[in-house]
Order: structure tokens, then sequence, then C-alpha cells
């Protein structure tokens, strides 16, 4: 169904030649307002101290609601600056696993769209995944994160990087393989942090997800960070 109250902590740190076990941890679920709310951490050990580095409620349903009828499909801009384009200017540090921007189609100081691809099978990214299949898509989810970064370095000359999400709402029990199209709108953007509320649809304008609440850090510092993505 989606989550809530999403935060990253601290990174994942990972030194060259090591290793680091990364494990999820899931607290006993509570029934709320018809959903089951589950507490989870993302944690790793660093000797015998544990360290958390993100946390969320995820909420669990019998069915998908329905989407929102007031939330309309954007308008088409198929003229919009190719992969090629998004990856070969030094803007971003995804590795060819992660270049999930087909096409950048606006990228105003309001409005970020785009075409973005799904993820490969589970299978071809997880050594014996749970699933055979993505409940959600995190390859347009990598993406819409990648198109903020796109919008800072358009509009604050900065990277950036995302730190919260506040809700989270999927209303297709899984994307399509075809790719979709994310619209971002940008609701704060007088400081340092960076708001907005992502919509993720179908290539025919369907609904499929809600992002609220998106928060990113713009800062100048990241570029040097950005530019050290090989080991």
């Amino acid at each position: 169904h989606g989550l809530e109250n999403f935060k990253v902590l601290k990174g994942i740190v990972i030194e060259p030649g090591a290793a680091t076990t990364v494990s999820v941890l899931a607290e006993p679920g509570q029934m709320r307002d018809g959903l089951c709310w589950v507490p989870v951490q993302l944690v790793s050990r660093d000797g015998q101290r544990q360290v958390m580095h993100a946390r969320a409620d995820v909420l669990l349903a019998e069915i998908m609601p329905a989407a929102p009828a007031n939330i309309l499909a954007p308008s088409t801009h198929r003229n919009g600056n190719g992969a090629a384009t998004v990856y070969g200017n030094g803007r971003l540090f995804h590795g060819p696993h992660f270049h999930g921007i087909e096409a950048m189609e606006t990228c105003s100081a309001t409005d970020v769209m785009a075409l973005v691809k799904s993820a490969p099978a589970p299978k071809h990214w997880i050594h014996h995944p749970l699933r055979t299949n993505w409940m959600s898509d995190p390859l347009a989810l990598d993406a819409s994160f990648q198109m903020m970064i796109l919008w800072s370095w358009e509009h604050r000359q900065a990277a950036s990087l995302p730190c919260a999400l506040k809700r989270f709402r999927q209303f297709a029990t899984a994307f399509p393989k075809a790719g979709s199209r994310v619209k971002i709108q940008i609701t704060s953007a007088d400081s340092a942090l960076v708001t907005a509320d992502i919509h993720f649809f179908d290539r025919q304008g369907g609904l499929l997800a809600l992002a609220e609440g998106y928060e990113c850090v713009v800062d100048s510092a990241l570029q040097e960070a950005f530019h050290l993505n090989h080991l």
C-alpha cells in the first residue's frame, strides 16, 4: 500500500576491499485506520554498535486503494533530452544499471517531468530474491530522485541528495514493464532543504503512485563526492 515517515539518518559507507552487512529489521505491526503499520529499520554493525541508516513505517493492506480522482495526467512532451545527454554531463553519479531516466521533458523552477524506465526482474539485481517481481519499482523511484538532482543543478547550481519522505501511496499492484512518466511539483525551495511532491503515471496517463513531502538537501560540497563514484 505505501509507507510513511521515511527518514535517511546515515549513509552506508563501504571501504575499498571491504564488505558490509546490512539488515532490514521489522517490528510487530499494529492495526490503525484499517491498515497494518509496520515499523522498519535499515541497520548495520560497527563492531559491537548497531548503526541505524534509515527508518520508516510500512503500510500493509489487503487491497490497493483507488487513485485520487483530482490528480490529472500531465500533458506529454516527447521532444526532451534523451538518456545520453542526461548521464553524459557529469551531473549524476549513477552507473549503467541505474540509468533510469529515458528522457527529460521539463525542468522548470516549479515542475520536473521525465520518462523513466522500469527495473529488470529482481533476479537480475539480487541473489535469491524473496519475490519474482517488484511490488514497487526501485528504478522508477530512484530515477525520480535523480530528477531532483538535475533540478538542483539547473536551478541552484549544486547537487542534492534525498533525506526524507513524508508519505508514499501506491494505487497499482505493480509498475508497468514499459516504464512510466514522473511529474514532480516543487513545493518549497527557499533554503538548502527543498521539498516536492512526486507523481508516477503509466504511459497512458493512469496514476500509479504518489510520493508526498519528498525532502532533499542541496549542498555544493556534494560535487566532489559525486565524482568519486568508482572503487
